[in-house]
């Protein structure tokens, strides 16, 4: 499996940019807000086009790589995973799972990506208690993408305990 260097150098960045933000916070107190947002923010978007790079770098037509539950290689498209027949010939639950979790994914990203942009705005355009909306989204969209990643691979591994205990590998 190929993985993008450019996707990987962009997650690390994003995370560099929200440490920092979170490190001239504490240390420089009198540090404009404005400038800590824009790292923040900034931090964030970069984060997210590093896992939209990293992503797109697999999508090619037919792709060589492992099964996420058997190891068995298999070829055929990177993306969308659940339209692999491998997955739903032979992980039928994975592949039901997994299809239904992309969408409520997404069902959750994108709305969430227009209400952090939106109280961003209406922070620094008005201020006040906008500022509490501003923290509280940006609190609960980091919280949401380090919850998601940790949800999914629990949950991978519990399929993939199932089909070694099933298969006695």
């Amino acid at each position: 499996m190929r993985i993008s260097t450019l996707g990987v150098s962009m997650i690390i960045a994003g995370v560099n940019m929200l440490v920092a933000a979170l490190v001239f916070a504490i240390l420089i107190p009198w540090l404009p807000m404005i400038v800590l947002s824009v790292i923040l923010v900034g931090g964030l978007i970069v984060l997210m086009l590093g896992n939209f790079v990293t992503i797109l770098s697999g999508l090619s037509k037919r792709t060589e790589r492992r099964c996420t539950i058997c190891q068995l290689v298999i070829t055929g498209r990177a993306f969308p995973i659940w339209k692999n027949p491998h997955y739903e010939l032979v992980h039928h639950d994975y592949y039901v799972w997994l299809k239904g979790s992309t969408n409520n994914f997404f069902l959750v990203a994108v709305p969430s990506i227009v209400i952090l942009a939106s109280s961003e705005y209406l922070w620094l355009e008005y201020g006040g208690v906008y500022s509490y909306f501003a923290g509280l989204t940006v609190l609960a969209w980091v919280i949401f993408g380090f919850s998601w990643p940790v949800h999914y691979w629990r949950k991978v591994r519990g399929f993939k305990r199932g089909w070694m205990n099933n298969h006695q590998v």
